[in-house]
């Protein structure tokens, strides 16, 4: 049985705490409770930027774990157990937004802005056999990542200047790559030059992104862009630290970790009403800055945290709803 990986655990749970960050650090500058260009929403604006390669490495995880051929996946149980259960809980959880928030109940709920990202995942398990097909053949699986690379790469700089052809019509998709890519990175050991070359990557595209935002005073600047440049490196020098180096923290460590990792699903389906109670809350006590954010996006982490892990003890709710 091979052995779990902890490293990509607690790549997860980051990936989730950044998750609650992007959302919590954006709240005050969409709505403006900061100045913007000010230094508390430049602040604001980098903790949101450091947090932005979270989406992408959430679906990188999902490919690492999908692609495996050691995993067996028929139809059968890609629909009738991860599809199923996503639609399940998107259906529940958009009726406890509507409920609680809203103070309505339409035929789905309202469809909370977080959400999309179930849909993306509901697309990439249906696009997961065409997928495991090429990562099973090497000359593929490179072909499709450089291709897809080289495409983003190509996109990127079309910020800067009038590109002289369209490419955004290709099959290439923004989050298939990313579960191709996880495989292939989990699948390749790089000299240590090459290594230590990627993590500069990586650093680098998280102080590009962090200047780009304060440059641009744009929120929904390009540098944020979850298939921007910067993300691509960023989360592909973590995920490719966390696959290739296992932490070991002990026995109970670990158990901590996983159990925390497991929680996930659902702490990212609750966590923006944690942070819509818990915001509003701060707010009347801590003033506007950036230590109101990290306050709370703790209090949301922590709050859906402990609800969630309730969430799992019920047999049901486990298995369909967290």
């Amino acid at each position: 049985m091979q052995e779990r990986n902890v490293s990509l655990d607690i790549l997860r749970i980051c990936a989730c705490l950044g998750v609650i960050m992007i959302h919590a650090a954006g709240s005050p500058e969409h709505h403006h409770w900061i100045e913007i260009g000010t230094t508390e929403w430049n602040w604001c604006a980098t903790l949101d930027a450091l947090s932005r390669w979270s989406v992408p490495v959430f679906a990188m995880l999902s490919g690492f774990l999908f692609l495996n051929p050691q995993k067996e996946l028929p139809l059968s149980k890609l629909y009738g157990k991860y599809i199923a259960r996503i639609v399940v809980a998107l259906i529940f959880w958009s009726l406890f937004y509507a409920f609680t928030l809203h103070s309505a109940c339409y035929p789905f709920g309202i469809q909370e802005g977080h959400f999309w990202y179930l849909g993306m995942c509901i697309g990439l398990y249906m696009a997961m056999p065409i997928m495991r097909h090429i990562a099973q053949n090497k000359f593929m699986l490179s072909y499709f990542c450089w291709v897809w690379l080289g495409c983003k790469v190509y996109f990127f700089f079309g910020n800067y200047c009038t590109l002289p052809f369209d490419l955004s019509h290709l099959l290439f998709v923004d989050y298939v790559g990313y579960c191709l890519w996880a495989y292939y990175l989990s699948s390749i050991v790089l000299e240590r030059k090459y290594e230590y070359m990627l993590y500069g990557l990586g650093i680098l595209g998280m102080v590009v992104c962090v200047f780009g935002y304060i440059d641009t005073k744009d929120p929904d600047c390009f540098y944020g862009s979850y298939v921007s440049a910067t993300s691509i490196v960023t989360s592909f020098s973590l995920f490719y630290l966390c696959s290739h180096h296992n932490y070991d923290g002990g026995k109970s460590i670990n158990k901590i970790i996983q159990t925390i990792s497991e929680c996930t699903f659902g702490l990212y389906l609750i966590h923006m009403w944690m942070l819509i109670q818990v915001i509003f809350r701060v707010h009347r006590f801590v003033p506007n800055s950036v230590y109101t954010v990290l306050i709370s996006a703790g209090m949301a982490f922590i709050g859906g945290l402990i609800v969630t892990y309730g969430l799992k003890k019920v047999p049901v709710l486990k298995k369909w709803i967290v």
